[in-house]
């Protein structure tokens, strides 16, 4: 679900050149709110309650969390390459 919007962003670097930098900026906060509802997991591991009730969500919160933090910090490493990089 999230996936696709960052994958229309992408698309959209390519086809409109001028704007890419609106684009791949809009595909970050996508990654963030991967980011932030992968948070959902620990919510679960440490309210103490059912936290491991359906083990699929689970797992699945915690993909979410891992790869919407590794898309980020991609991203923000990219972001500072291309700022010390200009003409690259």
């Amino acid at each position: 679900m999230l996936g696709v919007p960052i994958l229309v962003m992408g698309v959209l670097c390519i086809a409109l050149p001028a704007r890419r930098k609106v684009w791949m900026h809009i595909a970050v906060l996508f990654g963030l709110v991967a980011f932030l509802g992968g948070l959902e997991f620990s919510r679960g591991v440490f309210s103490g309650g059912d936290a491991f009730a359906n083990p699929a969500a689970g797992a699945s919160k915690l993909m979410l969390l891992i790869s919407g933090a590794l898309y980020v910090f991609i991203c923000v490493r990219s972001f500072i390459w291309a700022r010390a990089n200009p003409l690259a």
